[in-house]
């Protein structure tokens, strides 16, 4: 048994060893300059109190963008789970459908690259901004009978 410690503790000293020799060539981890607030929405962009559409209006919008969110969701999952297939074929036609792959023109910014500019002219970390806000839509109170509740469930759940 005492040989067994003997090598657990040697396993520990060498992996203390080599966390420490390469602690300086670890990427660093990129946090905001400053810690941003929640971007607001342009007080000209919401409604004024005159503009304010009927309640009625509101939640037929809302009860839409949620249908539409939740059917969103739905494509989302079929999408991943039928490109795990797709993407590992070979190009090629498959029965009635044709599998290519197209490089995209969508550019992003190389973000290790940023790093490590920015690390060599000695600016120090990367500045970066949150992102917009995101709209969204949540039932709150039902002050309807149950037997409409349930018809919008199965309405829900036929848009799968």
């Amino acid at each position: 048994m005492s040989s067994l410690r003997s090598v657990r503790e040697f396993t520990t000293r060498i992996v203390a060893r080599v966390t420490a020799a390469t602690s300086e060539f670890r990427t660093p981890v990129v946090q905001p300059a400053t810690q941003p607030e929640l971007a607001e929405v342009e007080a000209a962009e919401l409604f004024t109190d005159a503009d304010m559409p009927p309640v009625a209006d509101i939640e037929t919008a809302a009860a839409s963008y949620f249908r539409a969110a939740d059917a969103a969701r739905t494509a989302d999952r079929q999408k991943r789970a039928s490109k795990k297939v797709l993407s590992r074929l070979m190009p090629g036609r498959y029965g009635d459908w044709e599998v290519t792959r197209e490089p995209s023109g969508r550019m992003v910014a190389d973000l290790e690259e940023i790093r490590a500019t920015y690390k060599r002219l000695g600016l120090g970390v990367v500045p970066m901004r949150s992102s917009a806000p995101s709209l969204k839509v949540r039932r709150v109170q039902l002050d309807t009978p149950s037997e409409a509740v349930n018809a919008e469930f199965v309405a829900l759940a036929g848009v799968r």
